[in-house]
């Protein structure tokens, strides 16, 4: 996994906007990359896998919150509206 943050935290680190969001030359893949807690992002998550590398991911979904951590994922399979924040 170490190989595989590295290559991540490389890739957005030239490629990300002032949001951490870093586009890829593969379609609907890309990369996030924030160096510190962020405020609330309400939006539609639409099927997605979200592999968390480091630090940790709150996630709410209506009264539901889950916090994903370091090596865990994120499998969403319809359209979702979530509140999520990087903590």
């Amino acid at each position: 996994m170490d190989v595989l943050k590295h290559a991540v935290h490389t890739y957005a680190a030239r490629h990300a906007n002032r949001d951490g969001l870093a586009l890829t030359p593969v379609p609907g893949l890309r990369m996030m990359c924030v160096e510190s807690p962020h405020r609330d992002l309400h939006s539609v998550y639409r099927p997605l896998v979200c592999l968390v590398l480091q630090g940790a991911k709150m996630m709410t979904v209506g009264r539901e919150q889950q916090v994903f951590t370091a090596g865990q994922s994120v499998i969403v399979s319809a359209d979702m509206p979530v509140v999520g924040r990087i903590v």
